[in-house]
């Protein structure tokens, strides 16, 4: 997979060059509200003592917000086309509670963070680079850390960084999706506002069970979010 973002890559750059009137560079960031598809990952409840797998289940879980900076590069081929390849560091988690006999009611959050790569095409109406933006494409995600946290009143447990990236797949393939305006606000300036959803396809899920009647959940990474840019065109 990464051979094949690797040559879609030069073949963008090579793009860019061709059409380097077109060519732009910028930052953008945003708040995302994260989490995981699946309300019971194998590895939430990695060291309870339970034997049947297929009764442990967590009592409930939600959404946390992360962060996320990144670069951007892309060319536009016509006035309302164009291509755009971003640089990410991204977050990834959510929260849950569970209740179990050896550890009582505890409160729990698996976190993480990846070096994202989207590669989307854009459509824009509007004039003079002013008007409304959607792009959408694929990605390419690889961990880079992650943490399991878990509190109550009978324990308090972190699980390390080193520990906790074996529970999940180091590489996430997915889609990336964005709405939003943008507008000129000066000759070669532009700034954008919109919201960007990241959807992974990867089952994240590392750990397998061993008990007979219980099929390990596939678990997904997902983020809806705000997003702000800002851009140089040449």
């Amino acid at each position: 997979m990464k051979k094949y973002f690797l040559s879609f890559l030069i073949s963008l750059l090579f793009s860019f060059s061709i059409h380097a009137q077109g060519l732009f560079i910028g930052l953008q960031g945003g708040l995302h509200n994260v989490w995981l598809n699946s309300s019971n990952p194998l590895w939430s409840t990695v060291d309870s003592v339970s034997k049947d797998k297929s009764k442990d289940k967590l009592s409930s879980v939600g959404n946390v917000f992360k962060g996320g900076i990144g670069l951007q590069i892309g060319v536009d081929l016509t006035k309302h086309f164009g291509i755009v390849a971003e640089l990410n560091y991204t977050g990834q988690g959510y929260k849950y509670q569970d209740s179990t006999i050896s550890k009582g009611i505890i409160n729990g959050e698996f976190s993480s963070t990846y070096i994202q790569i989207p590669i989307m095409l854009k459509l824009v109406s509007g004039k003079d680079g002013n008007g409304i933006f959607v792009m959408g494409g694929p990605n390419y995600s690889l961990l880079q850390t992650a943490t399991l946290t878990e509190s109550g009143n009978k324990v308090t447990t972190t699980t390390t960084d080193l520990n906790a990236k074996n529970y999940v797949v180091k590489q996430d393939v997915g889609i990336t999706a964005a709405i939003g305006i943008q507008f000129k606000a000066a000759e070669h300036f532009q700034l954008t506002f919109g919201f960007k959803g990241i959807f992974g396809l990867t089952d994240l899920n590392n750990i397998k069970s061993s008990v007979g009647n219980f099929s390990a959940p596939k678990v997904n990474n997902g983020s809806v979010g705000i997003n702000l840019g800002f851009a140089y065109h040449f």
